[in-house]
């Protein structure tokens, strides 16, 4: 498996991300969309997943506010949003290698204090409920409505 690191997304330093390839949106949203809700709200922070020096995923760390959105305090929460991988870049194990990287990068690099992940996840997703839960990821509700069909809500600690 390959070592990949963390970095906050910059478009000077890692372009703009048109080369990225994501086929299905079906429950997450193209990193170029997402990225523009970052530059709407400060409060959302773009990060991109390198290989080497390859961009091979893409995820938002939503801090004040972000978990809000489904109910719970975001002192010390943050929510993960948008969450994918380049579909040339799937089945690798990269947003499983991400996840364990994503606590140190949060406080290590962005200077947060953060004792757990929060995320949502459709109903319909199973390969990424089931990659969630081997990592430790806890279900706390399992029928919020979204915009695409219901989600589960699932939250980690910082063990």
């Amino acid at each position: 498996m390959s070592k990949i690191h963390l970095e906050r997304y910059d478009i000077n330093s890692h372009g703009d991300l048109s080369d990225y390839q994501l086929c299905d949106t079906t429950f997450t949203a193209h990193p170029r969309e997402a990225i523009e809700d970052c530059f709407m709200e400060s409060s959302r922070q773009p990060v991109i997943v390198l290989n080497e020096n390859q961009i091979v995923g893409y995820f938002t760390l939503h801090f004040e506010g972000g978990p809000e959105t489904y109910g719970y305090d975001s002192a010390k929460r943050v929510l993960l949003r948008a969450l994918s991988i380049d579909d040339r870049y799937r089945r690798k194990g990269y947003s499983s290698q991400a996840m364990l990287l994503i606590f140190d990068f949060i406080e290590d690099v962005l200077g947060k204090v953060c004792d757990s992940l929060i995320l949502a996840v459709n109903v319909a997703n199973i390969p990424a409920q089931a990659m969630y839960e081997k990592l430790g990821f806890k279900r706390l509700r399992e029928d919020f409505p979204g915009r695409f069909g219901n989600l589960i809500i699932m939250e980690k600690d910082n063990d």
